[in-house]
């Protein structure tokens, strides 16, 4: 016997129902929810993600009225299960007869033909389906199938008769608002919401598998154009009134490159209080050191990427913050007078709530982009004329993408590795196994001969052509009160520097986190990297006639600077690696296990993998001691109360919640070099289900789970380098003038 408990929190009952599923239920059962009554047989409508789905009642679960209920989705056939109030019932709509002579003439009028389904049929009269009309945005027009899905295609494709039907249909429904090219909402008119998005077109979608198997070869996509070579810094071009948002701090977001005209990008979101938003677009031309103007485009949508030719720019909008209920993604041709060339919703309609919410836009020449679902796990190529989705990667949630320097290849985080994707096709072209993290970020060198990996404990590096691993830098624990290395975002500087969080330079040949170049006042969220140098934008106040304005400047360092290189030339493996090949290792294991049988496997596990690593494992005397522990977290106390007829629901008891931390550590002479860890079992279910003689207690504590896993899959780092004072060897601050020293006590 099995009971059910809900935490108590003031004082209320948390209500859940539980689902029965019958194999047998009588034709004639009905289900009412209140308000309408059900039975076998009707029909009936409910909600799916953003879809509106019709089926038809097959059974009823006379205990609780819950209604099973099948229809078709995407071809297949399924069932739902859920309570009578989240479905509606299809009423019959009345036959209207002929109108006698003398009758009411309304009576003979057949139902609204917008809101049928019928046959179209396209100019070469071949292809025909059955559909509904949904509307007509930018000479494209939506139809909806009978399984729910939609297709959008030019109107022109259709035969005359059924372009002529499209128009007429248009105009009944031109009271609803549409987008159309190159417009956008009026400066100032905030209250007037953007249009929704019209669905992409899933129809035809390929869906594609990351294969772990493949072990082909990859051609390096090389970065072509030419270099980025700056002559001087320059101040952004100020408006001239503060109408184009410069009156308050500018929020630059994103700087992309433009190789073919040797431009740096610079984008920055403007508006917001009594103005409408929109996106500030300025070209600077690094060669003539100057500004070349800067163009406005009306959107809130936040700016994603650059086409390769800079023509194009792709932005990403939400209807909410979080969790965002729908996006759409924008693609704006950049003239002097901005136009919207495609924008629709492409979110992953199979997908619950924030899960199938694009977070990410990648150009992908030529004429198509890919989108990322990062919670969700899926990425997919989109067709930019049509908004139709070319093919689908199902990937591990949390997976990271990154593309190479022209395009054609894909690097996509999966379970166990990282696999190579040809980005036309989708198809894997080599699998690089050995990262664990799905969240790590991925960035290609330049040249495309390698790929590195980043998680906030190790930064990763492949070669491409021989598919080894050829670096692994163990990334140093942050110091108290210190901000650690967060690996969001990581930079190829060149071929042996990367950047993480455009702020640690880090020596992949000497595997030391070398540098941090930190913002001086009034430098924006924005930094770039590209061919060894770091972008970055100054704002200085600036008071005239039109008023107080704060103005901004592109200002470049080279980096590694003379002085972070100086550093580095005399550092030396003796001097630097503290774990490496030939170095000898004690194991210090503190775990709490039941069985004797898990301890022997985690010592085995970890002898031998610090023996593959080359190092040599003592009992004791070793210098270098290699920790397995399992702590005690932070503990909190929670009432539970049974509920359920005869589950003993006049009973409460207050158990404790206590976090539980698996951690790896490093030593040298009791000094941190190194620590991995993992946190479990500090959450506090709704909801317990417990055995008839088990104490709530003991349901708790069991969801956190063994340990055992954490410590036999964790990876260790062949090399650990002795983090140097506040992690890095040096540390300097961006100014107008170039790098200058950094305060050591003003370090974050």
């Amino acid at each position: 016997m099995h009971r059910f408990v809900a935490k108590c929190l003031a004082a209320s009952w948390f209500v859940v129902a539980v689902v029965a599923v019958l194999s047998a239920v009588p034709s004639d059962v009905t289900a009412r929810d209140g308000t309408a009554s059900f039975k076998v047989g009707d029909k009936v409508t409910f909600t799916q993600g953003k879809d509106v789905v019709e089926g038809e009642v097959v059974a009823i679960n006379p205990r609780n009225g819950w209604l099973t209920v099948r229809y078709t989705r995407r071809g297949h056939e399924m069932t739902m299960v859920r309570p009578p109030n989240r479905f509606q019932r299809v009423e019959k709509k009345p036959v209207r007869r002929a109108a006698r002579s003398g009758g009411d003439a309304a009576a003979a009028e057949p139902p609204p033909e917008d809101d049928a389904m019928r046959t179209w049929t396209d100019a070469t009269g071949k292809h025909k389906v059955e559909a509904r009309f949904v509307e007509l945005v930018d000479d494209n027009v939506r139809l909806e199938k009978s399984d729910g899905t939609t297709a959008t295609l030019p109107v022109d494709k259709l035969c005359e008769a059924d372009q002529r039907r499209v128009r007429r249909l248009a105009r009944k429904t031109s009271t609803h608002e549409t987008t159309t090219p190159g417009t956008a909402a009026r400066p100032g008119d905030l209250t007037a919401p953007a249009p929704e998005a019209p669905q992409g077109d899933w129809s035809n979608v390929e869906t594609v598998m990351i294969d772990t198997a493949a072990a082909g070869g990859v051609t390096p996509d090389s970065a072509i154009g030419q270099k980025l070579v700056p002559v001087r810094p320059f101040f952004l071009e100020m408006p001239k009134n503060p109408s184009h948002g410069a009156s308050g701090r500018r929020n630059v977001t994103s700087m992309f490159p433009d190789r073919e005209h040797h431009r740096l990008v610079v984008v920055s979101k403007e508006g917001g209080g009594q103005r409408a938003p929109e996106l500030r677009v300025e070209s600077c031309d690094l060669k003539a050191g100057k500004s070349r103007g800067f163009i406005t485009i009306e959107t809130s949508a936040t700016p994603a990427d650059l086409s390769p030719d800079g023509t194009l720019l792709a932005c990403v909008s939400s209807k909410t913050n979080w969790p965002p209920e729908t996006s759409a993604v924008e693609v704006w041709r950049l003239a002097k007078r901005p136009t919207l060339v495609r924008r629709w919703n492409a979110d992953d309609p199979d997908a619950r709530g924030a899960l199938g919410t694009v977070d990410r836009v990648i150009f992908v020449p030529p004429g198509h982009l890919l989108t990322t679902s990062r919670y969700g796990g899926r990425i997919t190529l989109w067709e930019i004329e049509t908004a139709r989705a070319v093919y689908s990667i199902t990937a591990s949630r949390r997976s990271t993408l990154a593309s190479s320097a022209n395009r054609k290849h894909l690097a996509v985080t999966s379970v166990g590795g990282i696999g190579i994707l040809d980005a036309a096709t989708g198809q894997t072209l080599t699998f690089l196994p050995g990262q664990s993290d799905p969240s790590a970020v991925l960035a290609f060198r330049p040249d495309g001969r390698q790929l590195a990996a980043i998680s906030p404990q190790l930064l990763q590096v492949w070669d491409l052509e021989t598919k080894r691993l050829v670096r692994d830098v163990a990334l140093p624990a942050p110091a108290p009160n210190k901000r650690g290395i967060s690996a969001e975002r990581l930079d190829w500087v060149d071929d042996r520097h990367v950047l993480a969080d455009g702020s640690w330079l880090i020596d992949v040949a000497k595997r030391v986190v070398l540098w941090r170049y930190l913002p001086s006042s009034g430098l924006n969220a924005s930094v770039y990297v590209q061919d060894g140098t770091l972008y970055y934008l100054l704002s200085n106040m600036v008071i005239n006639r039109a008023g107080l304005f704060h103005q901004s400047g592109l200002f470049f360092v080279a980096i590694p600077h003379p002085e972070a290189a100086s550093v580095a030339a005399r550092l030396s493996d003796d001097k630097v690696l503290a774990v490496r090949p030939g170095v000898q290792v004690a194991l210090d294991i503190r775990v709490p296990v039941s069985d004797p049988g898990e301890l022997k496997q985690i010592t085995d596990s970890l002898t031998e993998r610090l023996k593959a690593n080359g190092a040599t494992v003592v009992a004791s005397g070793a210098t270098i001691t290699l920790e397995a522990v399992v702590e005690a977290g932070p503990s909190k106390t929670e009432t539970y109360r049974g509920f359920g007829a005869g589950l003993g629901s006049d009973k409460t008891e207050t158990v404790t919640v206590t976090e539980q931390i698996s951690r790896l550590v490093f030593k040298e002479n009791g000094r941190v070099l190194w620590q991995h860890e993992t946190r479990s079992g500090g959450f506090a279910p709704a909801i317990v289900h417990h055995g008839k003689d088990e104490s709530i207690q003991s349901a708790i504590d069991k969801r956190r789970g063994s340990p055992v896993w954490f410590f036999l899959n964790s990876p260790l780092p062949k090399y650990v380098a002795r983090p140097a004072e506040n992690g890095t060897y040096g540390c300097s601050m961006l100014t107008h003038q170039g790098c200058v020293p950094y305060p050591e006590k003003g370090q974050p």
